[in-house]
């Protein structure tokens, strides 16, 4: 690393520093978590078939007329009753039997859903966040000398026009903006996009600002561009600030 570089890293450390910040703490991993969750789910399961294996008088096997319900034929009512699939093979017949499938099962059946659709939520967060830090690494790994436009209104748009038609490649230009519906219009436009406030640093350096030749700063309010210019200062004094 140059010097100019190590000079740039420590200035914004020591902005972090000055403007002090919000204290994170590191949460516990997906597969911790996930894992807590199943324990979660195992343990519901263990409870339902001790409460059905205990009760097993009231309820009937179908399948197995006259029979007492088992211990693995309560493993099997409680998995599948959990899970709402419900074969209809075993069932409550007495009171008691319906009684506490109404009042213990359905509250638990819907905690064991939540828990499930929770998961389910979590992993498939986990991997869109995956893919998207790769995205942005291969855009990193490619972006060198671009141009980030730091709002896609009708100034950002009227600039990039201008950009191309002097022969920028679209593959040079990157738009940053807080609007969904302006990331559509540049996606749509093929550029590359960030959704996100160019006033906070993170932003910006996901965008490459560290390796960009300019910054074109557009977001259509005076106070927003002003934060804009002093943040991308602070990360890169040395950068082409329009």
């Amino acid at each position: 690393m140059s010097g100019g570089n190590r000079g740039n890293d420590q200035g914004a450390s020591s902005a972090t520093l000055r403007h002090g910040g919000t204290l994170l703490r590191p949460g516990p991993s997906l597969f911790r978590r996930l894992g807590i969750r199943l324990g979660l789910a195992a343990l519901i399961i263990a409870i339902v078939t001790a409460a059905v294996y205990t009760g097993r008088d009231g309820f009937v096997d179908n399948s197995h007329p006259g029979d007492s319900l088992s211990f693995i034929d309560s493993i099997y009512y409680a998995a599948t009753s959990l899970t709402t699939v419900g074969y209809g093979d075993i069932v409550p017949v007495t009171p008691r039997a319906r009684l506490m499938n109404t009042i213990l099962l359905t509250p638990v059946r819907l905690l064991f859903l939540v828990l499930f659709f929770g998961t389910a939520y979590e992993v498939s967060v986990y991997f869109m966040r995956r893919r998207e830090e790769r995205d942005v690494q291969d855009l990193n790994k490619r972006l060198e000398k671009h141009t980030i436009i730091c709002g896609y209104g009708t100034t950002g748009r009227a600039a990039a026009s201008t950009m191309l038609s002097q022969g920028k490649a679209k593959g040079d230009i990157v738009i940053i903006d807080r609007s969904r519906e302006a990331v559509d219009r540049a996606l749509a436009d093929g550029f590359s996009a960030f959704y996100g406030d160019a006033t906070e640093e993170a932003t910006l350096r996901r965008a490459g600002v560290h390796k960009a030749e300019s910054v074109l700063v557009a977001p259509g309010r005076d106070d927003t561009a002003v934060l804009i210019c002093l943040t991308v200062n602070d990360i890169e004094p040395d950068v082409n600030l329009v």
